[in-house]
């Protein structure tokens, strides 16, 4: 009867344990996606500096023009 106590209080311990784990996992979790989401926007907002064709022809333009 002790011995049945004993292991039911160590599995209501380590269930807690557990649920503590699992909530601190899903806090990261929804940490993380919330960071991803942050990062996405940012980066969907910005102007793509890899196309200079468009700056340099107007810069020719201009130039020429002179």
């Amino acid at each position: 009867m002790i011995d049945d106590n004993n292991k039911a209080n160590h599995l209501e311990d380590e269930n807690k344990l557990l649920k503590e784990k699992v909530d601190k996992l899903n806090t990261t979790l929804t940490k993380f996606i919330q960071g991803s989401k942050i990062l996405k926007t940012t980066l969907s907002s910005q102007r793509c500096v890899f196309n200079k064709k468009k700056f340099k022809l107007s810069i020719e333009k201009k130039t020429k023009s002179i």
